[in-house]
């Protein structure tokens, strides 16, 4: 599984969008401990242009969530309780070229 360096954004100040990781094969961890929202999950398909968020592994997490993505760049929110496990990563999972980027809002 690989882990995704979140972009920390500050108010009144530009940042540069770290780089995308391969969500392939385990999928791609990110970061949920320092704030479990205000989160932007940028989600570049591949050829096939799916993407699943897997559940937690809390109460909340009942399902997985599947998106369809493409080779655009799609963004989404998600609910941390849905989705966060409790080691405080939400996992996200595609098949062969799905990228993922993690914006955290101020």
């Amino acid at each position: 599984m690989v882990d995704i360096k979140n972009t920390v954004l500050k108010l009144n100040e530009m940042a540069a969008i770290n780089a995308a990781a391969a969500a392939d094969g385990d999928g791609a961890a990110i970061d949920y401990t320092k704030k479990d929202d205000g989160k932007i999950l940028l989600l570049i398909g591949g050829a096939n242009g799916k993407a699943v968020i897997k559940k937690g592994d809390m109460i909340q997490g009942v399902r997985d969530m599947e998106i369809d993505v493409t080779t655009a760049e799609k963004a989404i929110v998600v609910e941390s309780g849905r989705f966060m496990n409790r080691d405080g990563k939400v996992v996200v999972s595609g098949l062969s070229g799905v990228t993922v980027r993690a914006v955290e809002l101020p």
